[in-house]
């Protein structure tokens, strides 16, 4: 079973645990917010020192806490 992910954050831990998931094989990187308007719209791979990886960081919180979800990575 593939679990969804959503990562809270892209600071310095949140990268970790981006690039954490990113090397799960049982994990799907989702989404991703953050509290910076200029991270937004970003690739996230991007913020978080990977090649691009296809997924938008955002501020959208209740769009990201209404997906389909299985956890939120809080970090």
């Amino acid at each position: 079973m593939t679990y969804k992910v959503v990562q809270w954050g892209t600071g310095n831990l949140g990268t970790l645990a981006v690039q954490s998931i990113l090397k799960h094989p049982d994990l799907e990187l989702i989404g991703t917010w953050v509290s910076s308007g200029e991270k937004a719209g970003r690739d996230v791979g991007e913020l978080s020192r990977v090649p691009v990886i296809g997924v938008l960081a955002t501020q959208d919180a209740e769009a990201l806490i209404a997906s389909d979800a299985d956890c939120i990575c809080y970090a």
